[in-house]
């Protein structure tokens, strides 16, 4: 009986506590606040399974493991100058196809010459952002970072700009991210006049401790389409390309900054002769370093 009492007590303390916190970073805005000469450690996992239909049958798995660091310095007023590069790039699983496409040892050589650099704003938007170190790479390659640099150019650094003014649990705020460069370049020029938004959807859901220190939960989805014309040795015709995604950031209230993410994601391109469907899975953790 009087264990029962203590875990009792023990629950109740720790839901007060909860509350307590809960209340205490409620109603506080999201700002980037990182100090120049900071560097951060980041590290992506993802998960794939691609499917090919039409003029061709096929089914692959891979997962990769990206490691990157991420640095700041200072930059004009309250911009900061970011640089992110990549250390180590691995592949498991089957090769798209002999002889199309980079093998994983060459697309691990040329990740690691890629930077991307830009500035970074208090809202986590950003400005002027541009690939360096591109020189030489295979056109799919340079597909899969134009990704990359236009997830950060659109969306902000690492996926997100916050809204302005407080936040609290059930706040929400929107972006639109423009797919037209990503699918021209990631098709390797095959698809021509892309049109199609793809709405974000940010919604807070709760203020949780990771690691002992406050964040945000932060819930991402989007659910899209896009139309485009396919230009290619078979002649031309229509395209599409649907996308559903769901994820959650957990942002540290202290810098800003998401200290990890996981993310699921569906995707599938339609050009008549061909379908392609993709599922991913992304786990991202980022430390300071």
């Amino acid at each position: 009986m009087g264990e029962m009492r203590t875990l009792r007590s023990v629950v109740i303390v720790a839901a007060l506590v909860a509350g307590t916190m809960a209340q205490a970073q409620s109603g506080q805005p999201l700002r980037f606040n990182v100090a120049p000469g900071s560097s951060y450690a980041m590290t992506s996992v993802t998960s794939m399974k691609m499917a090919f239909s039409g003029m061709m049958d096929r089914e692959m798995t891979t997962k990769s493991t990206v490691s990157q660091t991420l640095k700041f310095d200072a930059g004009e007023g309250a911009w900061l100058k970011f640089t992110l590069s990549t250390s180590d790039f691995k592949t498991e699983g089957e090769q798209m196809m002999e002889g199309m496409g980079p093998s994983p040892d060459e697309m691990a050589a040329a990740f690691k010459n890629v930077r991307t650099v830009g500035e970074v704003g208090p809202n986590g938007g950003t400005r002027n952002v541009k690939l360096e170190g591109t020189d030489g790479l295979d056109m799919m390659t340079k597909g899969m970072v134009t990704r990359i640099v236009e997830g950060v150019s659109q969306l902000g650094l690492l996926g997100l700009t916050f809204p302005d003014g407080p936040v609290e649990v059930g706040t929400e705020w929107k972006a639109n991210f423009d797919m037209a460069k990503t699918l021209g370049d990631s098709m390797m020029g095959m698809a021509q006049d892309v049109k199609g938004d793809f709405p974000y959807v940010f919604t807070v859901e709760a203020f949780e401790a990771v690691d002992g220190a406050p964040h945000a939960k932060v819930k991402v989805f989007t659910d899209g389409k896009a139309t485009f014309r396919v230009q290619g040795p078979g002649g031309e015709g229509d395209g599409n390309m649907t996308m559903t995604s769901l994820g959650h950031m957990w942002i540290d209230l202290a810098t800003g900054l998401p200290t990890k993410s996981a993310t699921e994601m569906a995707m599938t391109i339609d050009i008549g002769m061909l379908q392609i469907t993709q599922e991913m899975k992304i786990d991202t953790t980022l430390k300071k370093g």
